[in-house]
């Protein structure tokens, strides 16, 4: 039997890694273990690269307040801001491919650890910089951290398959993923804070930096390629996670890359229309919509960053409870992992539209607000969704695909904040009268909604839970060695 085709059956609920556990490896299911500490691990490289992202769109507000001026403050013009909140995602396309293409060649691990510590650097000199380069540093510089961590979604996909067990994979996996709306909670939540502090705006990114800098030192110690090369791992745990994997998933290194098959696969394109509508949204929320909601109601900069980062961190915890709520059915075998899949992106995908209509046309700020809150919790359901749509795709090849689609996806996230920069434009061109600032947001949130019930109906149609063909790995071009032995010679 191909390893696809075991994949497919861990996945669907035909089988259980309990087939195969004997002794004290029958244990390891139930409880915490090194492959569980690798999760939060790999959880706080997104949280890191999204609050390091994210950082932007509060320090914006601050660095651009005209209406409390200080040595601190620039008179930089919008599409100056926007041009320089775009620049990330620019070289981040081109690295999520470099990325996607060297999770089959070389070590995971360092990857990860030198594209966080790249970023991080350049996060901490930001404001030194800025100072005395003005705004044409400030888009080199987030034009060279897109560059570093572009690597890191793919890479800890990659991680995440050679960790978990397929049947625990798909549990946790949505909890360390949900760690991107953790990030941007955080940073926007205490960005208000520390922009009217003390330190100014300048202590955003060395709040960043310093988050980086912690996950470096705990990584650089705790973090492991894979359990066959952690050294404090126990040998019951070790022996579990490997037989619980497939023999090709076990391996880091892929000789043979069906590029053919993966470019032209209508299911990996399906789920990069729906990660770019996802894009689109999330830049969207973190970039401008800030800025709107500051004017239409007056709100200071530090409340600005408590509202909108507010429904990002309980939409975590949506994704906290879901966790149970799933091992609870598939334990008693009401729901598999294909059919939650599809549920619960359903869920995420068409309510988000259905609440965020709703802000589109709501004539009250206020209430437009609550209906944004509401569409984001729903949103965060898509972390069961099409979140894990990547490893359901291909497990062997997940960090290939996920640089692949999430590279390409990212062209939303420059047009995402330049469409909604220009209705915001219009809006603030004629502050004076409500209906334009009705208008604006109304075609703001029009074309978000929108994005999520087009590319929703897509992927509940056109795509695929299903492992796809082209994940099948050649048995003689896959070898990983260890002194004169072959891994597979173990088993």
């Amino acid at each position: 039997m191909g390893d696809s085709h075991l994949y497919s059956r861990f996945l669907s609920g035909e089988m259980s890694s309990s087939w195969m556990n004997s002794g004290k490896t029958r244990y390891m299911k139930d409880m915490l273990g090194v492959r569980h500490i690798q999760c939060v691990l790999l959880a706080g490289a997104l949280l890191v690269n999204h609050v390091q992202q994210g950082n932007i769109g509060i320090s914006a507000v601050a660095m651009t307040n005209q209406d409390h001026k200080t040595d601190q403050t620039y008179d930089w013009k919008t599409d100056q801001v926007t041009m320089s909140k775009g620049s990330y995602f620019y070289s981040v396309m081109i690295s999520c491919f470099l990325s996607g293409y060297l999770t089959t060649k070389l070590d995971g691990k360092m990857m990860l650890l030198i594209s966080t510590f790249i970023g991080t650097f350049l996060t901490y000199i930001t404001p030194t910089l800025i100072r005395n380069y003005d705004w044409n540093i400030f888009f080199f510089i987030r034009l060279m951290q897109g560059a570093a961590k572009g690597f890191i979604r793919p890479l800890v996909y990659s991680q995440l398959v050679r960790w978990m067990p397929p049947d625990e994979l798909m549990l946790i996996g949505p909890v360390v993923l949900s760690s991107v709306y953790l990030g941007n909670a955080i940073i926007l939540m205490m960005g208000g804070y520390l922009s009217t502090g003390q330190g100014g705006w300048p202590s955003i990114f060395y709040f960043s930096g310093n988050i980086g800098f912690i996950w470096c030192l705990a990584y650089i110690g705790l973090g492991s390629q894979s359990p066959n090369s952690c050294f404090y791992i126990s040998v019951y745990e070790r022996r579990y996670i490997e037989q619980s994997l497939p023999f090709a998933i076990r391996t880091t290194y892929r000789d043979y890359i069906p590029w053919k098959a993966i470019f032209t696969c209508l299911p990996v394109y399906v789920l990069m229309i729906t990660q770019a509508a996802n894009n689109y949204a999330s830049q969207s929320f973190i970039k401008i919509i800030p800025m709107f909601y500051q004017h239409s109601l007056g709100l200071d900069v530090k409340l600005v960053g408590l509202v909108m980062g507010l429904p990002f961190l309980v939409g975590c915890f949506v994704v906290y409870t879901t966790y149970f709520v799933m091992k609870f059915l598939i334990k008693r075998k009401q729901l598999n992992h294909s059919e939650a899949h599809h549920i619960f992106n359903g869920i995420g995908q068409f309510g988000a539209f259905y609440f965020f209509m709703y802000c589109a046309f709501a004539s009250n700020y206020y209430l437009s607000f609550s209906f944004h809150c509401i569409g984001m919790l729903l949103g965060s359901f898509q972390f069961n969704g099409f979140y894990m749509n990547y490893i359901d795709l291909s497990p062997n090849y997940v960090g290939l695909v996920a640089g692949f689609v999430v590279g390409c996806a990212h062209i939303t996230s420059i047009l995402g904040p330049f469409i909604s920069f220009t209705l915001y434009k219009y809006h603030e061109e004629d502050s004076d009268s409500p209906q334009s600032a009705l208008r604006a947001k109304e075609a703001i949130y029009f074309f978000i909604a929108m994005f999520f019930l087009w590319s929703g109906i897509m992927w509940e149609l056109l795509g695929s839970t299903k492992v796809q063909p082209f994940n099948d790995i050649r048995e003689n071009e896959v070898t990983e060695v260890f002194g004169n032995k072959s891994l597979a010679s173990q088993y």
